[in-house]
């Protein structure tokens, strides 16, 4: 139903505190931290803009 599309919005999940996370330039969306490596840019979707970061290292989750 419609409530349920609106629950499932992009929008609507980056309003509870959620994120999209690309590769820059190329702007790849990210779902591993072993697609970037320190030197890399990379951009931060948020509900109310983005932020540009360049990745100074990454580490593996435990």
């Amino acid at each position: 139903s419609m409530s349920r599309l609106d629950t499932l919005s992009p929008l609507k999940i980056l309003g509870r505190g959620y994120s999209v996370s690309r590769k820059l330039p190329g702007k790849t969306l990210l779902k591993s931290f072993a697609e970037i490596h320190p030197g890399d840019r990379m951009e931060t979707i948020l509900s109310d803009g983005h932020v540009v970061s360049l990745v100074e290292e990454i580490e593996k989750r435990q």
